[in-house]
């Protein structure tokens, strides 16, 4: 009479560990398509976002770093045509950045819109400020895909 109970308890047993693996399973997944839900759009999506990395020449004084910073932030203010704007400096480690120790990445309407960009006199005074400057420089621009 023992031996059946014993049966049936692990059966039990058994059941509720699947019961319960099933039941967190689908606590998941409820809970990764609530995060999937959640998350915003890309407010990028469609623009082209104009990524500027660059590292100073050596000699290049703190001053002279701060005004071609100040002036950077500038553009924005000067230039509609910039919808969206971040600077910053590297803050990773290694020989993956290649050098390069800031980064610009500005975010625009078109490719006309970057074009235009690159011709306002507000983008050619920086550029005639900050180049002098710059050991090494490298532009890419992108169409925002997700």
């Amino acid at each position: 009479m023992t031996m059946p109970t014993l049966k049936i308890r692990r059966l039990r047993r058994s059941g509720y560990a699947l019961a319960l693996a099933l039941g967190l399973s689908l606590s998941a997944g409820i809970a990764l398509q609530a995060l999937a839900i959640e998350r915003p759009a890309n407010p990028h999506l469609g623009k082209i976002r104009h990524v500027v990395l660059y590292a100073h020449k050596d000699g290049t004084t703190e001053e002279q770093i701060k005004a071609i910073e100040s002036e950077s932030r500038k553009l924005i203010e000067s230039i509609d045509l910039i919808l969206d704007y971040e600077w910053g400096t590297n803050v990773g480690s290694g020989a993956r950045s290649e050098g390069y120790t800031h980064c610009l990445l500005m975010t625009f309407e078109s490719e006309a819109a970057v074009k235009e960009y690159v011709a306002h006199p507000a983008h050619q005074a920086f550029v005639k400020l900050a180049f002098p400057h710059l050991e090494k420089l490298l532009v890419l621009d992108y169409k925002a895909q997700f």
